[in-house]
């Protein structure tokens, strides 16, 4: 590494598995260059080896380094020749030479005794050399960067921007960073927890933070210790950072909610309970009592029952409001079923109460139409007249009895309390049998028509004997064949006996 004439090294190295900045190459394409350290490996040379025996490539090989000269290989490859002789003197000489004693201390076994050589390579923390001597005999036992903490414990004695030292274990900063987090004590700037360690590193600046940063910020550092105190509004413990609390103190920060589960909350309203409320929670409802939410089958005035919120069914109990449920009531003068909300119910009642007059009967009780209203009964009014509402007439059919006692079907029940209330009832329809009172035979027609009182001005102004209709000369006079005439036409095809005039 670092040496002239990379580039022709480069051409044959690196190669896979070796560091970025190691050059594998020949010997003879190495000739002119150099480096600091260098590894002859002769690991595949057998004794007798021309290549290697040559003088030239010998002083090139060895020659190389500036610092340190390794060779890696079996020694009787170099020092005897195929047949079992000695081998190049060059060699012989080089091995005599690693024989003796170099001078530096460290090693051990064969090392120890001054001999240059052996099959055991003595290594060393570059850093801290005394401390960290080992020898290897295989490549598994060179330490990376994971087991560099077992081969050597040293500190790391790197100092930080902070001017604080690393202290991480022993580390080739190339593999390992230095400390991202300075563990050197400093004075904690809270009276209350001076005697609490703080690291460096806790001032938050991280490796980059100079000294003159990191006092200010040590000067500027919240505390963070947790305490303990007493909670003025309910005498509950609170656990929080010292800075948080010197806040508090200092008023420029409110204390968060006490959560504490307390005892059950009673409502002072209603009487019901919630479980396990926290203590902010209760304080707020003890001072303010809030809306007990609870659902509960609140009963009206009116009887409906309706499911509502609890604070809805108190205030029901002092001011009722109107029940709306959908209701079906029957009418208070015919019977007839009328579908209505709770209340316009019971506003439809009241107002009967106040109403003079009867109510129509039914003469079949599951029929309602067989609602039978007389003329000449005095009825209660009309349901549309309450001015509280808005309720139609009613149209359900029902039956009308006449005066003459006749009753007629399927008259809508409006119409038939009308005719009921009317001075004069309409004429009745219904065919009857009666003596006519033009003849005095028996005529099949309107009841109407039956009632004498609508003759007796006239009398009679004919009179038969049963086969003659005779008429009489007295009541030929002017206003009486005009009355004759309007008889005639009223009976007009009533009487078809034969008879001669």
């Amino acid at each position: 590494q670092g040496g002239r004439g990379q580039g022709r090294g480069a051409a044959v190295g690196p190669v896979d598995g070796a560091a970025a900045d190691v050059i594998v190459s020949t010997v003879d394409r190495y000739q002119g260059d150099e480096n600091d350290i260098v590894i002859l490996s002769l690991v595949r040379t057998r004794p007798g080896n021309r290549f290697v025996g040559l003088l030239n490539r010998f002083i090139v090989a060895a020659s190389r380094a500036r610092l340190g000269f390794y060779v890696v290989g079996t020694s009787t490859a170099v020092t005897t020749n195929s047949a079992g002789h000695a081998g190049p003197a060059h060699w012989l000489a080089f091995m005599a030479q690693l024989d003796r004693p170099s001078g530096l201390e460290g090693g051990d076994g064969e090392q120890a005794a001054g001999k240059r050589h052996g099959s055991r390579l003595p290594i060393c923390c570059p850093r801290h050399a005394a401390a960290s001597t080992k020898t290897v005999t295989t490549p598994a036992e060179f330490p990376d960067a994971n087991g560099w903490s077992s081969f050597c414990a040293q500190p790391c004695a790197h100092t930080l921007a902070c001017s604080h030292p690393c202290v991480e274990p022993c580390h080739s900063p190339s593999l390992v960073p230095h400390t991202q987090y300075c563990r050197q004590l400093v004075p904690r700037p809270c009276p209350e927890h001076a005697d609490v360690p703080l690291h460096c590193g806790a001032l938050g600046l991280g490796p980059a933070g100079t000294k003159e940063q990191c006092e200010a910020a040590r000067l500027q550092y919240r505390c963070e210790v947790p305490v303990t105190n007493r909670r003025p509004e309910c005498d509950h413990m609170i656990s929080m950072k010292c800075c948080e609390y010197s806040d508090v103190l200092a008023t420029s920060r409110a204390l968060a909610a006490c959560t504490a589960v307390v005892d059950h909350f009673h409502h002072p309203c209603c009487g019901h309970v919630t479980k396990d409320p926290q203590c902010h929670q209760r304080r707020q409802w003890e001072a303010t009592p809030p809306r007990c939410v609870r659902t509960v089958a609140h009963t009206r005035p009116c009887g409906c029952s309706q499911d509502m919120p609890c604070w809805q069914s108190v205030q029901e109990h002092t001011a009722p409001s109107r029940c709306h449920r959908a209701v079906t009531v029957a009418r208070p003068r015919c019977s007839h079923v009328l579908s209505l909300r709770c209340h316009e119910r019971q506003t439809l009642l009241d107002w009967w109460g106040t109403q003079h007059g009867v109510h129509a009967q039914r003469a079949e009780r599951d029929d309602p139409s067989s609602v039978t209203v007389e003329h000449g009964v005095e009825y209660g009014p009309s349901e549309s007249l309450c001015s509280d509402l808005r309720v139609p007439e009613c149209g359900a059919m029902a039956r009308y009895r006449s005066p003459c006692g006749h009753v007629s079907a399927d008259v809508p029940c409006g119409v038939a309390f009308r005719q009921a209330a009317a001075a004069e009832p309409p004429q009745c329809a219904q065919r009857v049998s009666f003596e006519s009172p033009v003849c005095g035979h028996t005529v099949t027609g309107a009841c109407w028509a039956s009632t004498a009182a609508i003759w007796g001005p006239l009398g009679r102004p004919f009179a038969s004997d049963g086969e003659q209709l005779i008429i009489h000369e007295a009541m030929l006079s002017d206003s009486t064949l005009i009355a004759t005439r309007a008889v005639e036409k009223a009976l007009a095809g009533l009487c078809s006996q034969k008879v001669e005039v």
